[in-house]
């Protein structure tokens, strides 16, 4: 009897053991496999994360290379509302002391500051009017400056100067018809196409350019910003 339950203690006992070894076992391999899981996901996160930064980057980089489309386009379209002097472009809505107008023209021969007083939104702002052979231009600043202006006006009297296209005064209104096709008449009700004014005008952006025509010859070329 005695050894009998001895040999059924050694079974229990042996059975034991195999049961607490095979668990450890299994819980060593769910560590393990958990591991393995945080793993692949810190790496699936930091994949994430690389891809979300590369695609921040490259939307940045569409957004300058648009905004810097945008400007360029801006100041390409406002050179077609400039004048050429000496291969120096002087264009409407220019800093006159950016692109260093005295530089280009020298002295000139009167220089005009006038204040506006009512002038409804413009009350207070001041003109300054410049004038040279042939030449005058006329300038901005709001009523908190009065010191730096740009260029609000230019009218041109003589061929030593000539718009972006190369028309000058003195050229034919054949020629000038030639350099911009899409030119219209302005509706002042003269009726001779040889003697009136023809207009190019943007008027989303208040840009004009007119040509005054008499006897089929270019007078005077007028080109200015209207501030809304």
């Amino acid at each position: 009897m005695k050894k009998s339950l001895l040999i059924l203690f050694i079974i229990i006992f042996t059975v034991s053991v195999i049961l607490i070894d095979v668990g450890c076992k299994k819980a060593a391999e769910s560590a393990t496999n958990k591991t393995a899981v945080q793993e692949n996901t810190t790496d699936e996160t930091t994949t994430d994360d690389a891809v979300t930064d590369e695609t921040t980057e490259d939307e940045s980089t569409q957004n300058t290379e648009v905004d810097s489309s945008i400007e360029l386009e801006a100041e390409e379209h406002l050179v077609d509302y400039s004048i050429n002097v000496n291969d120096e472009v002087i264009a409407i809505r220019d800093w006159y002391d950016d692109i260093d107008l005295y530089k280009i023209l020298g002295d000139p021969l009167s220089e005009d500051i006038q204040k506006l007083e009512s002038a409804d939104t413009l009350s207070s702002s001041f003109i300054k009017t410049l004038k040279y052979e042939g030449l005058e231009i006329g300038l901005f600043s709001p009523s908190d400056n009065g010191i730096t202006f740009w260029i609000l006006d230019i009218k041109v009297y003589s061929n030593l100067y000539s718009t972006f296209k190369g028309i000058k005064v003195g050229d034919s209104l054949e020629t000038l018809k030639n350099r911009y096709p899409l030119i219209t008449k302005i509706l002042d009700g003269r009726t001779d196409d040889n003697n009136c004014a023809y207009e190019i005008a943007d008027r989303e952006r208040y840009l004009y350019q007119q040509f005054e025509v008499e006897s089929g010859i270019i007078q005077q070329i007028h080109i200015f910003h209207l501030i809304p």
